[in-house]
């Protein structure tokens, strides 16, 4: 019934954007299409609607410009269909260079010190996305991870003989990233550094292991210390940067799109799930609160004593909401609700029946809906893939032509090449993403 419902809603969908086509193609009689100022019109009075985006005249510019893949200028009847998702796009200029060089380009000549930085930025070994700068401190994060990994086991072993020594170390990779910081924005503006989340991250968890490892120093060094290690580990979350560069494999590049595009398209039945949990939680504590913790008498010889689960309980609405989401990994946990059962109060036992209540409503129905969801999402993105024989791929490799630039791409080739040069970012929205994946899974479905 509700993929029968989708295929409706794209039908009429697409039977709309036709109909607005046509009226929109009997203003300019003289060209064929949608002309640039009649599209201007068209998403001004859309954004007047209170639910619609605002839109400036620069967003409309761009939406135009990757709505005309075949740069004509106007916009035919095919192209005009994806209306629809183009206006939920988001899109951003920032300048690539910072002020400084744009005031002063002599200083970033190749022979000066803060043009070689530059190229550290900018350049990479290999014609890549990865800089120079991204590699080297790629090595010097995996050298960091070896050296947590190496003060864990020393701590797990109980010793101090060589605290000092992980202590300097871990100054001096503190000092490491804030170089970097600084090398980058010697080259960079810092709205282009900050249009990157994975940037803001890196800011965040650089300047905090700077303070925490100069703070060891003061005299509370004995708390820092312990706030460095973990400062540390966190910064390590940076290596997820060299895992990114596989992205350059097609089969690693088609996971990694994959499972974005699944946590973009899910997000309702994954709230759905979350609001499930969430309130079986606020019941679990109305019930059980103060039930279940270490020292009750009531659990003595219970299964959920035996098997030392006191960290999952209904004293708060932190710990509940673990303690559903283990049921829901876990599917049916009896210790758990034998606990519980042993727990309450005569005129209370019965509460227990909540546990298979919400076996028999969230772990059968809506965790299986998110399973059934996520399969049938990965079935119609894997159905778009094409099937290459690799071998005939490398025998066409010297065949391949540059690819022509189309749209936003060609946009964003264009201002690299003004002076300054900008650079130009645009995302898709959540919604966006969802609508895409809806239509692959039930628009072209028999």
């Amino acid at each position: 019934k509700f993929s029968k419902t989708m295929k409706g809603v794209f039908a009429n969908r697409e039977k709309s954007i036709s109909q607005v086509f046509q009226i929109l193609d009997d203003w300019s009689p003289d060209e064929p299409g949608i002309t640039k100022s009649t599209f201007q019109a068209l998403t001004a009075a859309y954004s007047e609607s209170p639910m619609a985006p605002k839109l400036d005249s620069k967003d409309v510019q761009y939406i135009f410009l990757h709505l005309d893949k075949d740069d004509r200028g106007t916009l035919d009847e095919e192209n005009f269909k994806e209306v629809a998702r183009a206006l939920q796009y988001t899109f951003w200029i920032s300048d690539k260079r910072n002020s400084l060089e744009q005031r002063h380009p002599e200083w970033y000549t190749k022979d000066r010190l803060l043009g070689k930085l530059s190229a550290l930025v900018w350049d990479s070994d290999d014609g890549g996305a990865t800089s120079k700068l991204d590699n080297f401190m790629n090595i010097v994060l995996l050298l960091n991870a070896v050296v947590v990994v190496m003060e864990s086991a020393q701590d797990l072993a109980h010793e101090t003989k060589y605290d000092s020594v992980f202590t300097m170390i871990e100054f001096l990779f503190g000092w490491a990233y804030v170089v970097e910081f600084v090398i980058i924005l010697s080259a960079m503006s810092w709205q282009e550094y900050m249009s990157s989340k994975a940037r803001w991250f890196d800011f965040f968890t650089t300047w905090l292991l700077f303070a925490v490892s100069c703070a060891y120093y003061l005299p509370f060094a004995d708390v820092q210390g312990e706030l460095m290690k973990y400062a540390n580990m966190l910064r390590l979350l940076r290596l997820i940067r060299v895992v990114k560069s596989l992205k350059r494999l097609p089969k690693v590049a088609f996971m990694f799109n994959c499972v974005c595009t699944l946590l973009a398209s899910a997000r309702d039945i994954l709230l759905f799930l979350l609001v499930i949990v969430y309130a079986y939680s606020a019941v679990g504590c109305m019930l059980f609160g103060g039930c279940l913790y270490l020292g009750n008498e009531d659990l003595e010889g219970s299964e959920y004593e035996e098997t030392k689960l006191f960290a999952l309980n209904f004293n708060d609405m932190i710990s509940a909401c673990s303690l559903w989401f283990v049921n829901l990994l876990c599917e049916y946990n009896a210790p758990i609700a034998d606990g519980v059962h042993q727990s309450l109060p005569p005129y209370k036992q019965s509460a227990w029946l909540v546990f298979p209540m919400f076996y028999f409503t969230v772990v059968i129905l809506a965790f299986e809906l998110v399973a059934a969801f996520t399969i049938e999402t990965f079935v119609a993105l894997t159905s778009d893939q094409p099937e290459s024989d690799d071998e005939e791929e490398l025998a066409d490799d010297d065949e391949i032509e540059e690819p022509k630039l189309e749209g936003l791409e060609k946009l964003a080739a264009e201002l690299l090449e003004e002076d300054p040069p900008l650079c130009f970012h645009y995302t898709k929205s959540a919604s966006a993403e969802q609508e895409e994946v809806y239509e692959m899974m039930f628009k072209n479905e028999e």
